[in-house]
C-alpha cells in the first residue's frame, strides 16, 4: 500500500482546527485515522516523540509509520474495532522499541472525504506501569506463597475482632479444616480467647504499643480443647492514632507450656525433697549440741528478715535462709563433750570449735546449689576488720550471706543460754553489733537488724520450723 493517501483527509475541514488543537493539548500519543489505517491527524506528542513532521506522517499508512510493517498486525485493534463498531482497547508489546503500550480504539461520526469511517486511535506507554504491575503480581505470589505455607498462623483482623484473612496454619492450629471455615465460625477471634484477663491485658498493650512480642495466651480450639499460643502482633492506627485492626502470627507452643507446668511440678518436688534433706542436716547438728536446738533456724529466721529487709533478690534470700539453717552442720565433728561443756574452753578446744566452719564447708562443697552456701557456712565467723576465722578474711572478701550471718548467729547467740551462761538478753545483743558497726559487722546490716528488733517488733521464736 501507498506510504500517502492524499485522499485521506476529513471531509469536514471546518473541523480540522478544533480537532487538532484539543489533540494536541494531550500528552499521550493521539491520531486519527480511517478504516483503511490512513493517518488523518496526529497530535503533537506523537510527531515530537517520533520526531517526524506532521505533514510526512499525515496520510500515511498507520501499520507503516507506527510500527515498521506492510500491513496490519495479527490482534490489530483497528481491525476489531471496524469489524464490531466499537471501542477496543488492548495492551501490546512493541517490538521496535521494546515497550509496551495501551492501544485505544474509537469509532467516530467523522468520515473522509473517500467516505472512509474516522477512528480516534490513543496510544500510552504503559512500560513502567506493567513494570510495577508485574513486579506487585510476583511479590504477591511470593507473599502469598509464604503466607499459605507458612507453619505458623498469620491473620489479619479489623478492630472489632473481625477476621480478614487468616492462613491455612492458623485454621489447622485452632481445629478448622479451611481459613473459610475459621472465618465463618468465629465472627469474632476474640471469643476464643479463655481468659478474660489476659484478653484485657493484650488490648492495653495494643492500645500501648507498636508492637505486642510473644504474649502468651490461652486459645480454645473448635472441639473445645483448649491450647496456649504465642502472639505478635502489630496495630494498624488510622491518622488519629486509633487502632483499625491487627496483623500478626501466632504459634501453637502447647507442648512447651505443658513441659514447662511438667518441669515447674518436678522442681517442686525437688525443692520440697531438698529441703527435707537439709533440715535434717540441720537436725543431725542439734542432736550433737542439745543446748543450741533450735539456734540454726532461729538464725535463719532473722537472716531470711534481714536480707529482705535490705532488699536482696529472692533467690538470694532463699540461699542465705539455706545457708543459715545448716551454718553449724560442721559440728557433727566436734566431740560432744566439747559441745556442752559447762566452763571455760581450753585454746584446744577452742580450736576444735572453730574447726566446724571448715568442716560444714567441706560437708556442702560438693552439692551443686545455684547459691554459694557452702562458701556462706565457710565464711560466717569471719568479721570486716580480718579478724574472724578461718580464712581471716576482709569486708571485700566476704560473701553478703556470710555478713548476714555473722550479725545474726552473734545476736542469736547473745540472747540464748548456753552451758556455761544464761542468756543475755536482746538488749546486749544488739549493744555488741552497734559498738561493732562497721568494723567487726557490716553497718547496713547492722541498721537492718536493729530495725527489726526496734522498730518492726521482730522476736526469736523457740519453735521456728522450716
Amino acid at each position: 500500500m501507498d506510504m500517502k493517501n492524499e485522499s485521506c483527509r476529513l471531509a469536514d475541514t471546518a473541523t480540522v482546527a478544533g480537532i487538532q488543537g484539543l489533540i494536541d493539548s494531550l500528552p499521550m500519543y493521539i491520531i486519527l485515522v480511517d478504516e483503511d489505517h490512513c493517518i488523518v491527524l496526529a497530535n503533537k506528542a506523537t510527531t515530537e516523540t517520533m520526531h517526524i513532521n506532521a505533514q510526512d506522517i499525515l496520510g500515511g499508512y498507520c501499520p507503516k509509520v507506527m510500527h515498521g510493517l506492510d500491513r496490519p498486525f495479527e490482534g490489530c485493534p483497528l481491525e476489531e474495532a471496524a469489524a464490531i463498531n466499537r471501542y477496543i482497547a488492548k495492551e501490546i508489546y512493541d517490538e521496535n522499541t521494546k515497550k509496551w503500550i495501551e492501544s485505544s480504539i474509537y469509532p467516530t461520526e467523522l468520515k473522509t472525504a473517500a467516505g472512509k469511517r474516522v477512528y480516534y486511535h490513543a496510544v500510552r506507554d504503559i512500560t513502567e506501569e506493567k513494570r510495577s504491575r508485574e513486579a506487585e503480581r510476583v511479590s504477591e505470589e511470593k507473599y502469598r506463597a509464604i503466607f499459605d505455607g507458612a507453619i505458623e498462623g498469620i491473620f489479619q483482623t479489623l478492630a472489632d475482632g473481625r477476621i480478614l484473612t487468616v492462613n491455612p496454619a492458623s485454621a489447622a492450629m485452632l481445629g478448622y479444616a479451611t481459613p473459610d471455615e475459621l472465618i465463618n465460625a468465629v465472627p469474632d477471634i476474640r471469643e476464643i480467647y479463655v481468659d478474660e484477663k489476659e484478653r484485657d491485658e493484650l488490648a492495653r498493650q495494643i492500645q500501648e504499643s507498636e508492637v505486642v512480642i510473644d504474649y502468651e495466651m490461652q486459645m480454645r480450639r473448635s472441639g473445645g480443647d483448649i491450647m496456649w499460643a504465642s502472639l505478635s502482633l502489630h496495630p494498624i492506627r488510622d491518622n488519629a492514632g486509633d487502632v483499625m485492626g491487627l496483623e500478626g502470627m501466632a504459634i501453637d507452643i502447647t507442648s512447651r507450656k505443658k513441659a514447662e507446668i511438667d518441669l515447674r511440678a518436678s522442681l517442686s518436688r525437688l525443692e520440697e525433697s531438698f529441703a527435707g534433706l537439709i533440715s535434717a542436716l540441720a537436725r543431725t547438728a542439734e542432736t550433737r549440741d542439745p543446748y543450741t536446738a533450735g539456734h540454726q533456724r532461729r538464725v535463719a529466721t532473722l537472716a531470711t528478715a534481714i536480707a529482705k529487709e535490705i532488699g536482696l533478690p529472692e533467690q538470694q534470700i532463699e540461699g542465705i535462709k539455706m545457708a543459715a539453717i545448716v551454718h553449724d552442720i560442721g559440728k557433727i565433728y566436734v566431740p560432744a563433750e566439747i559441745l556442752n561443756k559447762p566452763g571455760r574452753l581450753s585454746s584446744t578446744e577452742f580450736d576444735l570449735i572453730k574447726a566446724h566452719s571448715r568442716a560444714g564447708y567441706d560437708i556442702l562443697k560438693d552439692i551443686k546449689f545455684d547459691q554459694p552456701i557452702a562458701a556462706i557456712v565457710l565464711q560466717h565467723h569471719e568479721r570486716l576488720d580480718g579478724s574472724g576465722y578461718p580464712q581471716g578474711l576482709t569486708e571485700k572478701d566476704i560473701e553478703v550471706g556470710a555478713k548476714i550471718l555473722a550479725v545474726t548467729d552473734v545476736v542469736e547467740a547473745i540472747t540464748s543460754h548456753r552451758p556455761y551462761r544464761p542468756g543475755l538478753g536482746i538488749d546486749a545483743a544488739l549493744d555488741e553489733i552497734t559498738k561493732n558497726r562497721g568494723r567487726l559487722y557490716d553497718s547496713d546490716i547492722v541498721d537492718a537488724c536493729l530495725n527489726l528488733f526496734q522498730t518492726s517488733g521482730f522476736e526469736f521464736e523457740h519453735n521456728d520450723e522450716f
